[in-house]
């Protein structure tokens, strides 16, 4: 059973900062912008529902 890591410890790691590599890297491909833009979009469409997040793979 893998053990499930508390979000303050995930967020004092290296998660910020790969976030940050990784939106400024997409930033700099208007498609690949796009296509995080909707992924971001449908993550919240699905918070905001209730529904499970789906990438659309």
């Amino acid at each position: 059973m893998r053990a499930r890591t508390d979000p303050d410890q995930v967020m004092h790691g290296l998660l910020p900062k790969r976030v940050i590599d990784t939106v400024l890297g997409v930033l700099d491909n208007e498609t690949k912008s796009r296509a995080f833009a909707l992924v971001i979009y449908k993550m919240l469409k699905a918070l905001a529902g209730g529904d499970r997040p789906s990438t659309g793979l």
